[in-house]
């Protein structure tokens, strides 16, 4: 569930315990995530599985808009990481678009 407050700080929470659950077989099975990020779609070009799609250096995640709130989560089993960023500016997709190719490289590398 989603809780407003000042600092949004419980949403963050959240997406984090979702983010390690599906990925850490805790909400779901190993198995079950792995199905999760198949490319179902080869001939599409966009990688994409049951709600996640391949991104930056093996990892997987879904970027999204609703008016004007944008949102990305990443996760990177092989190298530990979850990623979640949201904004509630519509200028902000194209940061947020290119938020895991440029900050996940540094980290990576």
């Amino acid at each position: 569930a989603v809780r407003a407050t000042d600092s949004g700080t419980e949403f963050f929470a959240d997406m984090d315990a979702w983010m390690s659950g599906i990925s850490e077989g805790k909400l779901i099975s190993k198995e079950t995530f792995l199905e999760m990020t198949e490319n179902y779609s080869p001939d599409a070009g966009t990688g994409y599985g049951y709600g996640l799609i391949k991104m930056f250096d093996g990892g997987t995640g879904h970027p999204g808009a609703i008016g004007t709130y944008n949102s990305i989560d990443y996760i990177n089993v092989e190298h530990g990481l979850r990623l979640f960023v949201s904004s509630n500016k519509s200028s902000a997709q194209t940061y947020i678009d290119s938020l895991p190719g440029a900050l996940l490289k540094n980290i990576i590398q």
